[in-house]
């Protein structure tokens, strides 16, 4: 009982302390980003049809225009970076604010700390990307049908809710693995330098040939997501065949578990030692 009471004030202080940093605005700009981009899109399309000739062509359209931003603009984009960034600053934080010897000297487990502020940061950025997202379908779809259109779109015959709420727990999933990796990216490196180089690699999935691409996380997050946009000729398409639920699932966690692990040992042996060549 004492180890979860001060776990869960740790988890509260490492929420507000991670709100507080620069690196908070930089996931306030990411997660507005596809906001912006939505009501633009909202705007343009009713700007060039005023009245759609059909409500279900329009209605396969602004699905069309969504699975565009949650793939291109979500999954590899906004959550990519909001996790690596918000992973490395719960890492490399108390070492550039100097106050790693006030953390130490709480009489609680090193790895009790790392859950805690893990905990802190998936609790901020589930709310932050999961607002963002619901938000952008919300203007999508409300903006291009009204209210009713909104309501049928989600509770209707074939209705999107059961698939915007898998979409949602994908969306958790990457922030789950991401951030681990770039907790332990904050562990190893004093810089976000492995950030662009990561991103890149996930960025070549449509060019891999298939064994290759099963070494990127961007395959299983797509290979998770309901819908299968695989029409040949379209920009989202999904080159090869994608990863059963169980291997998608099993990459993703143990890519997640293998990076807190080795975040936990750097932690583990982690010494006060506040100058340039601190790790």
């Amino acid at each position: 009982m004492i180890l979860a009471r001060q776990m869960f004030s740790l988890t509260r202080l490492s929420i507000r302390r991670l709100a507080g940093t620069r690196f908070m605005i930089a996931n306030l700009l990411l997660a507005a980003l596809p906001v912006v981009l939505t009501l633009v899109i909202v705007v343009a399309l009713r700007i060039q049809q005023p009245d759609p000739p059909s409500i279900e062509m329009a209605r396969v359209e602004a699905a069309h225009y969504f699975q565009f931003i949650l793939r291109t603009l979500y999954l590899h984009f906004v959550v990519f970076f909001i996790a690596i960034i918000s992973g490395f600053a719960i890492s490399r934080q108390d070492l550039e604010e100097r106050t790693l010897h006030f953390i130490l000297l709480q009489p609680i487990p090193r790895w009790a700390m790392v859950a805690a502020r893990f905990v802190g940061y998936l609790g901020l950025s589930i709310a932050l990307v999961l607002t963002s997202l619901w938000l952008s379908y919300l203007i999508l779809i409300g903006g291009r049908f009204g209210l009713g259109g909104l309501i049928q779109d989600l509770f209707g015959t074939g209705g999107r809710l059961g698939g915007l709420l898998l979409e949602s727990l994908v969306l958790v999933m990457a922030l789950i693995a991401y951030g681990a990796i770039g907790m332990a990216g904050g562990s190893a490196f004093k810089t976000l330098v492995f950030a662009p180089l990561l991103w890149v690699w996930d960025g070549l999935l449509p060019f891999l040939p298939q064994a290759l691409k099963e070494l990127s996380l961007t395959h299983y997050f797509q290979s998770l997501l309901p819908e299968r946009l695989i029409e040949q000729g379209r920009l989202l398409e999904l080159l090869g065949e994608p990863a059963a639920t169980t291997q998608s699932l099993f990459a993703i966690a143990l890519v997640s578990v293998t990076a807190i692990i080795l975040a936990l040992a750097v932690f583990q042996t982690r010494e006060c030692i506040y100058n340039e060549d601190a790790a």
